[in-house]
Order: structure tokens, then sequence, then C-alpha cells
């Protein structure tokens, strides 16, 4: 039911400067202030609109009721503003606090090819926590910016949200941005993964695939206990500091869990049963479709080239070109965070040059293109390879002339290629990653390879193997049409939120 504009609530969305954090937050932040102001238009009478639907609406001279604002770090004021959000400033970090995450945002996808990525998570997002408690509780306080203040709505990762809801004693939201058994552990659900068809889906030696042995059945309540004692193990020491730093009481949490004392809290998963083991969920746990994309119908595809914008004039040019030539183009990313290494990258310039009968829109960040074999790409590609610092990801998916996703398998760029109907070759680097990449070995839609160890032979084989294989194309198109039809996650997030908020 559409709420009435007297009824809109006062919403606080809060997250942790990271892009996959960030990026789905604001976009079921979007979603709740469209819906907001949908609300307040249906009910005014007469209204008058500004000119930009999702910045105001004026309802007789006043304000449109309720309010939708976003709590970040000020590096990520103009993302915020340019969702239409108003922006509550949490300042930001401190230089020897800067220095520390850009310490660890370097070292953590690559430590140990992977394997110590839980315990540099846990320092990482303590540290978030610790420098972002203070600013966010004293602008939900009586005269701060986000007084009045009804739920907070906050990435799973930005502790400091479940922090200040405890505090303060305000209702929570969890966006929870992972694939469904990880984030029901790391949030202290762990019971709800132990029925027996449910694989262990932890990164590392023991992620299973989703048809299990009989043997795997009988040992997996143990393993996924042993799982959840080992992750409460490394986080709990983290969380226990940073908690005694800021006065809150001593309650032992898993990694992203929080405080019993916190009453109310709604769990709103980013992703769809068709890609995860279907189970049945706890109370207050809902599966709501992925959080960045809106894929329905009239949003897809995302135009690459907008009106009076010739900003990617040149990438259609680029792709009409292969289209005209018969070489379907495969689209290349591995994420904002992990950076590839020299090696990562000569094979992947390695298998472009094998692949003649393709060609290749590659996104790599700037510092990463020194270790290009040369700064002519045309040169060493054949004409067949564009290098992006930054590609327009959702117009590329859902471009006619692109056939095929490589990815590193975060949540949202894995979403973002299934619900586009792409198989895809997954390079799982760390954290989520390998689940994801898993769910889509699991359901058919693709392969994965290991991101330490592949060669430029091992990725050709993988593109040439399912550019031509028609049932893998047919799943994927198949799970893409699926779950495009649906209501997109955003908005069925902000439908959840909303009830919750005014319950």
């Amino acid at each position: 039911m559409t709420p009435s504009a007297r009824s809109a609530p006062n919403l606080l969305f809060v997250s942790v400067t990271f892009s996959g954090h960030l990026n789905p937050t604001i976009a079921v932040a979007r979603a709740c202030n469209q819906r907001r102001l949908s609300a307040a238009k249906d009910a005014s009478t007469p209204a008058t609109h500004a000119p930009d639907a999702d910045a105001a609406v004026v309802l007789n001279g006043a304000a449109a009721p309720g309010a939708v604002r976003f709590a970040a770090l000020s590096r990520d004021r103009s993302k915020v503003e340019a969702a239409g959000l108003e922006f509550v400033d949490l300042g930001e970090l401190s230089t020897e606090d800067e220095k520390k995450t850009q310490q660890m945002m370097a070292v953590g996808p690559s430590a140990n090819e992977g394997k110590d990525s839980l315990s540099i998570g846990c320092q990482l997002f303590t540290l978030m926590e610790r420098a972002m408690f203070p600013p966010l509780v004293e602008a939900l306080g009586s005269g701060g910016a986000a007084a009045g203040t009804d739920a907070i709505v906050a990435d799973f990762a930005t502790l400091a949200a479940h922090d200040a809801a405890e505090h303060l004693g305000l209702p929570l939201v969890l966006l929870q941005q992972g694939p469904l058994g990880m984030i029901l552990t790391a949030a202290g659900f762990n019971s709800a993964n132990m029925y027996s068809h449910v694989p262990l889906e932890s990164p590392g030696p023991f992620l299973q695939r989703e048809r299990l042995t009989l043997v795997q059945r009988a040992l997996n309540p143990v393993l996924k206990r042993v799982v959840d004692s080992h992750l409460r193990g490394v986080a709990g020491p983290f969380r226990s500091a940073v908690r005694k730093h800021l006065g809150l009481p001593s309650v032992r949490l898993s990694m992203f869990g929080y405080a019993p004392s916190v009453e109310r809290v709604l769990h709103l998963v980013s992703g769809s049963m068709d890609l995860e083991t279907d189970r049945p969920l706890p109370p207050g746990w809902h599966m709501t479709g992925q959080h960045n994309v809106d894929f329905s119908e009239g949003n897809f595809p995302v135009p690459l080239v907008k009106a009076g914008d010739d900003t990617n004039r040149d990438l259609e040019a680029f792709l009409q070109a292969a289209a005209d030539a018969g070489r379907p183009v495969v689209y290349i990313a591995t994420g904002t965070v992990a950076k590839p290494s020299k090696a990562q990258i000569d094979a992947i310039v390695g298998a472009i040059q094998a692949m003649e009968g393709a060609s290749f829109v590659w996104s790599l960040p700037k510092d990463c293109q020194e270790l290009l074999p040369g700064e002519d790409v045309a040169e060493w590609s054949g004409g067949r390879a564009k290098v992006l610092a930054w590609a327009p990801q959702q117009a590329l998916l859902g471009h006619a002339a692109v056939r095929l996703f490589v990815t590193h398998g975060g949540l949202n760029s894995t979403y973002e290629g299934v619900t586009a109907g792409l198989p895809l070759v997954v390079l799982p680097y760390f954290a989520d990653q390998p689940i994801n990449a898993m769910h889509v070995v699991n359901k058919g839609l693709g392969t994965m390879l290991d991101p330490w160890n592949f060669t430029a032979a091992d990725l050709a084989e993988a593109v040439q193997q399912l550019l031509a294989d028609e049932d893998t194309r047919a799943r994927a198109a198949e799970m893409g049409r699926r779950l495009r039809a649906r209501t997109p996650g955003p908005r069925r997030a902000a439908e959840l939120i909303f009830e919750f908020a005014q319950a």
C-alpha cells in the first residue's frame, strides 16, 4: 500500500565509503525518496512540482512530509547529492586513519592470496566504526542535521549505524549486501544455514557446490559451527575493542552483528533465491532482489549514449564496429577494491591477443594501466580492445554487442551481469566473491577461474567455450528475463522500509 504523505517517515541512510557498499545503499535511499515524493504528489491538492522530480515536492507552499537523508564521509557528498538526497556530513577520517585505510585497501585483497582478508576486513570496518560513530550520534541528537529520525537504514558493514541504533534506541534496517549464507553467519544467524540441503558458504577450502554428498551433509553441521566460531573469534576482539573505546556495553558480537538491546531490526538481503540455495529465512529477513539494479521494463537496456551527451560516443562506435565485423564483445572488469597484479594483467592481455575473433572493453584503473604492454592499446590488441579507467557498466552489460562478462564476482557486478542475461567468467579474489562465483557455476550461468594462478590460455579457453555454449547462453538469458520481470530490488526494499518505519 502506498503510504500517505502525512505518514512518510524520517529515514537516515548511512554507509561506509567503499563503492560496493555505498552504491547500493544510495540506490535504495533514492527509491525511498522517490516513494516519499510520489506519496506527497498523490496527496497534494493542488501541488506544485519542482523541475527535478527527485529533488523536491512543494505542497501548497510546504515541503513534502517526511525526509530521506544520507549520512556518509565528506568525500561522498557529490555522489549522494547527485542522487537527489539530502547529505549529512560525518566529516573525514583522521590523517592516521586514512593512512591505515589506504594500507589495508592496498594489501587486503592480495594478502596471502586473499586468505588474510577476513582479519584485514575486520580491522577496516571497525576503524570506520570508531571514526563514524561520534559524528553520527551528534547528527541524530537534538538540533543535529538528522534530528527526528524515525529509523536508521544502513549498509550491513556500517557498524557505527548498528551502534547508534543501540545507543539512541532507534529502529534499524540493515541492507545485507552479500550472499545469503555468508551474511546470515556474519550477522549472528548461522542457525538459518543448518538445513541439511544448504551447502557451506564460506570462502576457503570448505566452500561447497550446491549438490552435496552424503558425507558433506553429515559433516556440515560441525563445519558450519566451526566456521561461525572462527568468524566470531577473529572479529570479536576488534569489535570489543572499539565498543570499549566508544563507551558501549561489553557484548559479544559476530562480525556484523548488533546488540540485543536493538529491539526492532529489519534485514533486507540484496539478492534472489534464483541464485541462492532456497531455505526458510529467520523472522524479519527478506530477499528483495539486488539493491543496485533496476533493470525493469523501461530501464533496460540502459542507454549508453544519452541525448545531448557525447561522453560515450567513442565507446558506442567501437561496439558498433565490432558488431559490424561479426565479433562478439567481451566486457572485463575486476572491481574497484582489488587491483590486478602484473601477472594477472599479462594473462588478460595474452588472452585478448589470442582471441582474434572477439573484441574487448576492459575497465582498468588508471594506475594499473601502467602495467599494460604499452600506451597504444590498438597496437598491442590489433584494434580489438578498448581500455577505460571507468566504464558505464550497467549500460555496457545491456548492450546488444556485449555477449560475455569477465568479472571479479562482487555481489553488485554478479547480479548486474546475471540480470542483464549474460554468461560470466568469474575471477573471485576474496571475501564474498568466491561464493558468488560458486552460485554462478551452480546455476549453470558461467565458470570461474583461480584469480591467482590463471594463464592467458585458461582465460581464452573459458571465454571461447562460453561464447560457443548455446545452452549456457540460453540459461543466462532466461535468468535475466526472470529477474528483470520482478519488482526491482531498490523499489521492493523501499516498500518494506516504509512499512517497517511506519509500524
